[in-house]
């Protein structure tokens, strides 16, 4: 579920406090910039801003000054230090928990693709991959192809159900390509295993294709949890 704009933009003014802290360009005490340039910067409503500020406030990293803006206080930078770690930490508990149920589902569902798959679902992949080399070479975000290239693996099963449920998951599973996530080794590595995997499927070889995703999911997990 997505999260409420205003929990969004409070996110975004931590990370401003955060890098003016680090850079010593915003100081305890000094002014935040006013709420019409943080909504235009954030292109946001002015009371979207406001009611960011007002959470701030109350978890005290701000304080405002009736009249004369919002202020940084002088325990900010330990607040905001202890959330951003407390909040690092709980999302890598949960990639790992994400990881773990693509690892147990990714090699049964290509070792079963490997029995059903079709010419026209090689020929669907195929095409999946040669996008998502494309846009390694131009240098662009290949993520939505490597998410294709898994879907298109799903459907090439021929089991309705099993698609019913990972479509059901998609978005949870989608949170471990996401794009902060991705790194110039992990995107080459993907299209390898996806090769790899492809060539599996292509000789209609159920554990080969099993092997090679579950080696695929364990380079992801390093990759995302050194």
């Amino acid at each position: 579920m997505d999260k409420p704009v205003s929990q969004q933009v409070e996110e975004q003014i931590l990370q401003k406090i955060k890098a003016g802290i680090k850079a010593r360009s915003l100081r305890p005490g000094d002014r935040l910039p006013p709420e019409r340039g943080l909504a235009l910067e954030f292109r946001v409503s002015r009371n979207t801003v406001r009611e960011a500020i007002r959470t701030l406030v109350e978890k005290g990293i701000l304080i405002s000054r009736r009249g004369a803006g919002s202020y940084v206080t002088e325990e900010a930078e330990d607040i905001i230090s202890g959330r951003l770690k407390k909040n690092l930490e709980k999302r890598r508990r949960h990639l790992a928990e994400v990881l773990e149920v693509r690892a147990l589902l990714e090699p049964v569902i290509a070792a079963r693709a490997a029995i059903t798959v079709t010419p026209e679902d090689i020929a669907g992949l195929e095409a999946v991959l040669e996008q998502q080399r494309q846009a390694l070479a131009r240098g662009e975000s290949p993520v939505a192809f490597d998410e294709a290239f898994h879907e298109t693996l799903v459907k090439a099963t021929g089991n309705g159900v099993l698609w019913s449920v990972y479509d059901t998951l998609r978005g949870i599973l989608s949170e471990s390509r996401a794009e902060d996530l991705q790194t110039k080794r992990r995107v080459l590595l993907s299209v390898e295993a996806h090769e790899r995997i492809l060539r599996a499927l292509k000789k209609k070889d159920p554990g080969a294709a099993s092997r090679e995703m579950a080696m695929h999911m364990e380079a992801v997990e390093k990759d995302v949890n050194p």
